[in-house]
């Protein structure tokens, strides 16, 4: 059995999804991603570029990248190869209709041609694909659970999972609304506590990531005591230092930090998903008596929960402490490696906004259909379609080498 399907089995009725985990592990790294997204293109891209991995600079773009827009290109082209004639004639024999934004057809049919548009383009531009689209569609809203199922599938090396939504509801109800796009990208479990979380939160406001202590320290989460102590603690401000005995190395008190910055960034579909049980309960699980320190962390998170009122925080304490009494026992379960990778998922909103790897509600997007995909404006209600790109050869706008 895989790694992913054993962790799927194993905690399959206490998470919603499993899409986090179902990575193929070519995807790009999210500080790679973003790095690259903020250094090349965040002035001249929306969501849709975004997700396509087609970055271009401030006024590179006569107008922010439409689904459509390569399409209706390629249209206007000489049909001088076999391929752009067999294009014309597709799209002169059901030719795209207006579009509010508002339904799903339209929309899943403009971005299946402009993933054929596409490969045309980059065949003008000397690069030739052995594909004879960039995009394919894995499922669409029509199936029923068929989203879900496609964002739970691993497809093969050298291509991602991209979801498309829309919004339904928002606005008069008949006035055009708008689309969204949610791209995979891979995170390693040894930085799950550490990533900044990047978004803008419906209410308006933003994430202090320096309230995990953790990243205002410039420390690994899973980093052992003693490399604190020995690391850290002589490199850092008194401030810092103070915060560090205070939420690390005081008795007690990692495991309750640990377990907070657990509970501030999961999500609650997927709050039982722990990929390093002894770490949320601080007890290293070689030791002799590692039972008895655990029913001592269980005790005490569970009394500071129970006096905090916090229910997610009793859940995640029983089962973080549940995972660790299987594993001793070589039950079941496993601790999942610090270099396995996770598939999360990014958005950007608007036109030269931040690359954001959280939800409205500040969570990391583990899954792009449950999680708040509300920042302040549309809701984006309506899950449309979930393809795989080619990763690396999306395009959603006409190259200006192309146009002139």
């Amino acid at each position: 059995m895989t790694l992913r399907k054993e962790y799927h089995t194993y905690i399959n009725k206490k998470v919603k999804s499993c899409a986090f985990l179902t990575s193929n592990g070519t995807e790009p790294l999210w500080k790679h991603y973003k790095t690259y997204y903020d250094t090349t293109g965040r002035q001249g891209s929306n969501c849709y570029s975004f997700a396509m991995n087609d970055f271009r600079p401030h006024g590179a773009r006569s107008n922010k990248a439409v689904p459509g827009d390569i399409s209706q290109f390629v249209t206007t082209l000489r049909p001088y190869s076999a391929q752009i004639k067999q294009f014309q004639k597709q799209m002169k024999t059901k030719p795209f209709a207006h579009t509010n934004w508002r339904t799903c057809d339209e929309p899943i049919y403009r971005l299946k041609m402009d993933g054929k548009a596409a490969v045309i383009l980059h065949d003008m531009l000397g690069t030739k694909l052995r594909y004879p689209s960039t995009t394919q569609i894995l499922s669409t809203y029509k199936t029923k659970g068929g989203i879900h199922k496609a964002l739970n599938t691993t497809v093969k090396k050298g291509w991602r999972k991209v979801l498309m939504v829309v919004d339904s509801v928002g606005g008069d109800g008949t006035s055009s609304t708008d689309f969204h796009f949610f791209s995979q990208y891979k995170l390693p479990v040894s930085e799950l506590y550490n990533v900044h979380i990047e978004t803008m939160l419906r209410n308006g406001g933003s994430v202090n990531n320096n309230n995990n202590i953790y990243i205002a320290a410039n420390i690994n989460a899973f980093a052992r005591e003693r490399d604190i102590l020995q690391r850290h603690v002589p490199n850092s401000d008194s401030q810092t230092t103070k915060r560090i005995y205070e939420e690390l190395l005081r008795p007690g008190a990692r495991a309750l930090t640990n377990l907070r910055i657990h509970l501030d960034r999961i999500p609650k579909y997927a709050l039982l998903f722990i990929p390093r049980p002894f770490w949320l309960m601080n007890v290293d699980r070689v030791v002799a008596n590692a039972k008895a320190k655990l029913d001592q962390s269980k005790s005490a998170l569970l009394g500071t929960m129970r006096d905090e009122g916090n229910a997610d925080g009793i859940r995640v304490v029983n089962q973080a402490y549940s995972q660790c009494i299987d594993i001793l026992n070589e039950k079941k379960g496993r601790e999942l490696r610090l270099d396995h990778v996770l598939g999360n998922y990014g958005e950007k909103a608007g036109w030269a906004s931040q690359a954001m790897n959280a939800d409205g509600s500040g969570k990391l997007i583990l899954d792009p259909v449950l999680c708040d995909r509300n920042h302040g404006g549309y809701d984006y209600d309506k899950p449309c379609v979930v393809v795989k790109v080619l990763d690396g050869y999306g395009m959603t706008s006409v190259p200006r080498d192309l146009v002139n």
